[in-house]
């Protein structure tokens, strides 16, 4: 499934994103700039709503199907979200150190993978993000 953001409250920040299913067009929007992922592994839109600190969970016809915090990792500062073959969900969270005791010695934002079983579905480390 093909997803495009359709509106923007300014030339980088959308604050919808559509895509067709069967002829139907979907489309769901925000008051608040967004990022928005389509996961063929899980079927699932996820969108990550980051000023109110929420990831949320659309099936193909677009029904919420379930919303959690956006994840933390101490010494780290959240990112967003990204699409990543390696993780299980085909999704990923992008993470930048932010203390001198954690990271690689060039600071390289690394990703983490989306997993539903985990807590605050933070999985494992996949590598860094270029």
């Amino acid at each position: 499934m093909n997803i495009e953001y359709k509106k923007f409250v300014n030339e980088y920040d959308p604050v919808s994103v559509g895509w067709n299913l069967a002829g139907k067009d979907i489309l769901l929007e925000f008051s608040q700039p967004i990022t928005a992922v389509f996961s063929e592994k899980l079927g699932k839109v996820v969108v990550e709503i980051y000023d109110e600190n929420k990831l949320n969970f659309y099936d193909a016809n677009g029904t919420l199907e379930f919303s959690s915090f956006l994840p933390s990792l101490d010494n780290y500062q959240y990112r967003g979200i990204n699409r990543n073959i390696e993780s299980k969900t085909a999704i990923s969270f992008l993470f930048h150190p932010v203390a001198q005791s954690v990271g690689n010695k060039w600071r390289d934002t690394e990703q983490y993978e989306l997993d539903l079983q985990c807590i605050n579905f933070l999985g494992k480390k996949l590598g860094i993000y270029r």
